[in-house]
């Protein structure tokens, strides 16, 4: 399963078990492109590990059958995998949100906030977006982010970029749609596993 519907996923699995015990179902949150590979086969245990699927096992996997993930299996995949015979189906919704630390509101790194604080949110637009993500927008304070937040007092503190190193649904949803908003967002740093334009990216 990708990262996004295991909790759905682990709802599920756990419903379908409690009707039919005598089902050995088990499923692991392993992010859209692990998934999609054991799905296709192209990871076993022994030649081409991945660690999030293998742990310390040498078995070689076969036994993935079904998969959810965040984005869409596309056509050219399909027509690609056509010996593995791929039916996809719309199973649910979920949002792709991004977050920041609430200590660029408050100023009070690491304190505790009011519940008025806790409504509060910055607006980032695409073209904001994209400037924090290409690494031409680098602090809080910039011209852009200032002029869609009028009324806070951002600090002019360097802003830390954090996107997943691993190869994930929700990259290809958010990579997506900055995208098709903004026409200097680059091709490649378009999918699962994007070549972000920023150099200085912090994995989580």
């Amino acid at each position: 399963s990708g990262s996004g519907p295991f909790g759905v996923i682990r709802k599920w699995a756990t419903a379908f078990q409690a009707i039919y015990p005598e089902s050995d179902l088990s499923f692991d949150s392993v992010g859209s492109a692990a998934a999609q590979q054991a799905l296709w086969g192209d990871i076993d245990c022994v030649d081409r590990r991945l660690d999030a699927l293998c742990g310390s096992s040498n078995e070689v996997l076969g036994s993935t059958v079904w998969g959810i993930g965040d984005a869409t299996i596309s056509e050219d995949l399909y027509a690609e995998r056509a010996d593995l015979k791929l039916q996809q189906y719309p199973a649910c919704a979920g949002a792709v949100v991004v977050t920041h630390s609430r200590d660029v509101l408050t100023g009070n790194l690491g304190g505790a906030i009011t519940e008025e604080e806790k409504s509060e949110s910055l607006n980032l637009g695409f073209d904001v977006l994209s400037g924090i993500f290409n690494g031409t927008i680098q602090y809080w304070d910039h011209a852009e982010i200032a002029t869609q937040n009028e009324g806070f007092d951002l600090p002019h503190e360097p802003i830390t970029v954090v996107v997943r190193a691993d190869g994930s649904g929700q990259s290809e949803i958010f990579t997506s749609a900055l995208a098709n908003n903004v026409p200097r967002w680059p091709v490649e740093a378009t999918g699962k596993s994007p070549a972000w334009p920023l150099a200085q990216l912090e994995p989580l």
